[in-house]
């Protein structure tokens, strides 16, 4: 499934704020460091962050944490396109280990985020 597609099978919500993630590379973690969460799905994430990844190599993948209403989210995640973009490099991540019961949490999360936020530009 290529970027575009996985974009239209989940609906993405827009977060815009610090998390912590690591890159593992070649069985190898590197230490907690902070990017910005751009927006999040029940399929993947958009971050940003003034470091450089490698894209699309089998054994480089990052791990993120996500918080979302009081909920935690530890996911591991290929890196699947990236950009750079000024002084930072925005990259679209793909989830590779979250399981069904996981994932039905995350995606009902994100559609009480969804509606709150809905809600907040309505009044």
């Amino acid at each position: 499934m290529d970027e575009q597609q996985n974009r239209r099978r989940y609906f993405r919500v827009t977060i815009g704020r610090d998390t912590l993630f690591h890159l593992n590379v070649h069985r190898k973690k590197s230490s907690w460091g902070r990017c910005m969460l751009i927006d999040v799905s029940a399929g993947g994430a958009q971050i940003v962050t003034p470091l450089k990844f490698p894209i699309n190599e089998s054994d480089v993948f990052a791990t993120i944490q996500i918080s979302l209403h009081e909920t935690s989210y530890t996911i591991d995640a290929d890196i699947i396109w990236g950009k750079k973009s000024n002084r930072v490099y925005r990259y679209g991540l793909k989830w590779k280990t979250i399981d069904p019961e996981q994932q039905q949490d995350l995606l009902q999360k994100l559609l009480e985020l969804q509606t709150k936020k809905v809600q907040i530009n309505v009044r």
